[in-house]
């Protein structure tokens, strides 16, 4: 499993700016050749360059996993005509009628389990599932909203927030087959998603992440704790 310790423009949210699974990696426009190799050889996938809602906050409005991509209906028509080229790597675009525009934030996912956020409706919650077809939990860690954001996950295991509960812990793992590991990224941030962005080949981590913070995480990844 590679790895990759790094800040975007000065920026170590770097899951703010960008959305990868197992296929690919949506990237800033405005990202240097340089950045765009490492992550391209630390998550083993082809890159896109890509803008939503005019912004490069990738991260917080894109979600899905290998065969389905979720993003806001108010993306501008160019945006969408663009990321309609993912449709080449087998993935299907959908659009979601919400005010709750922050997807990303909201929802984690791969491609055997769904972690929603308690505060979407049910009509909303509905066509989630049936855009993924997956097993699900609807759940809010330590009463906050954006439960996407406290939560990363690649096939088999990933890293959620220190402040959710033991008993919501073993009921992801239980439930949706994942195994987790409680933990922090740059220097103690409990939002993990806004820090780690990960699939099965690699990660990518914020600089402010610590030595101790990235043997953790690497640690778990790659099963050293069996």
């Amino acid at each position: 499993m590679e790895i990759l310790k790094k800040a975007l423009r000065n920026n170590p949210n770097i899951g703010l700016l960008l959305y990868t699974n197992n296929k690919f990696c949506l990237i800033p426009k405005w990202l240097s050749e340089k950045d765009e190799k490492e992550i391209k050889d630390t998550l083993k996938v082809e890159v896109m360059r890509a803008s939503v809602l005019g912004t490069d906050l990738l991260g917080v409005f894109c979600a899905g996993n290998s065969s389905h991509l979720i993003i806001p209906e108010l993306i501008f028509e160019e945006e969408l005509k663009e990321l309609r080229e993912l449709e080449r790597f087998g993935v299907q675009i959908h659009t979601l009628s919400t005010q709750k525009t922050a997807l990303g934030n909201l929802i984690a996912v791969n491609d055997k389990a769904l972690v929603l956020s308690d505060i979407f409706s049910e009509k909303e919650k509905e066509e989630i599932k049936e855009i993924f077809s997956l097993p699900y939990l609807s759940i809010l860690f330590d009463d906050v909203e954006a439960t996407g954001s406290c939560i990363s996950f690649n096939s088999e295991r990933g890293i959620i927030t220190p402040g959710s509960k033991d008993e919501q812990l073993e009921r992801i793992e239980r439930e949706l087959g994942i195994k987790l590991l409680k933990a922090t990224v740059n220097f103690g941030q409990p939002y993990i998603s806004s820090g780690l962005v990960l699939n099965d080949n690699g990660f990518i981590v914020g600089q402010l992440s610590t030595g101790i913070e990235i043997s953790e995480i690497d640690n778990f990844l790659r099963g050293y704790d069996e």
